[in-house]
């Protein structure tokens, strides 16, 4: 099996579309379906349901994963946050059986292991979170989850550092900074405690005026067909540039 193939079929397509895009001749409808799972994987991060499933509806569905079987799941992923942010834990695990496709486990293993928090089960909920950093280790949330169970356990420097590296992937996570800012005051750094509970607010006042955030979804039409031909003659520099951008290099 080719290695990008399996690379996707791991769940890993960032690093299956930084392969693909070394081979020769790459087709077009290849490399459109697998920027599409980039940001799928990028959208579920934030819980951005939605956004995820009108990805994989636009999509031109070239024969690399079961696509309907992925609009059923992310789906299903929708349900049990929604289930979560009510408190229904075990029901949320109940639709979070029925998700096992490779490329939605950083996001499945984060759900399971907030409805393990819910039932007081603190080691198999880090067993959770470990698992979907080890299926996507840019899940953000994953490691702020991560950073909260280590707060809670009263390991400071161990809370702080999952929820710097969590901030380091998206500067923009109003709660990483909220809670960096409670592991700080809790370490008697009052000074940085207020800096990061004070950027906490600002991020969430932004969300509150519904500032426009750019799409960072695949685009559509002539321009994007033309970026496509572009791909072929830097092909390197891009694989360079993605891997960059996902901290693998």
């Amino acid at each position: 099996m080719q290695g990008w193939l399996t690379q996707l079929r791991q769940g890993y397509p960032v690093e299956a579309l930084a392969t693909y895009l070394t081979i020769d001749q790459p087709e077009l409808d290849t490399i459109d379906a697998l920027e599409r799972l980039v940001s799928l994987q990028q959208h579920l991060r934030g819980k951005e349901f939605k956004q995820s499933l009108a990805l994989l509806e636009a999509a031109n569905p070239a024969e690399l994963l079961d696509w309907d079987r992925l609009k059923v799941q992310v789906a299903r992923l929708q349900e049990s946050a929604s289930l979560l942010d009510r408190h229904r834990p075990d029901e949320a695990l109940t639709l979070l059986a029925e998700v096992d496709e490779a490329i939605l486990q950083g996001e499945a293993q984060t759900q399971r292991g907030t409805a393990h928090i819910f039932r007081d089960e603190a080691l198999e909920a880090a067993r959770c979170f470990a698992q979907a950093l080890v299926a996507d280790p840019r899940h953000y949330r994953a490691l702020t989850n991560q950073g909260n169970l280590a707060l809670e356990a009263g390991h400071l420097a161990e809370a702080i550092e999952a929820y710097q590296a969590a901030i380091k992937i998206n500067p923009n996570f109003a709660n990483a900074h909220h809670n960096l800012g409670v592991a700080y005051r809790r370490q008697g750094q009052i000074d940085k405690s207020v800096r990061a509970i004070k950027q906490s607010q600002r991020l969430l006042q932004q969300h509150d005026r519904g500032g426009a955030r750019p799409e960072t979804g695949p685009g559509r039409g002539g321009s994007r067909r033309m970026s496509r031909y572009l791909l072929y003659g830097a092909g390197a520099v891009i694989v360079i540039l993605i891997l960059r951008a996902q901290g693998i290099l």
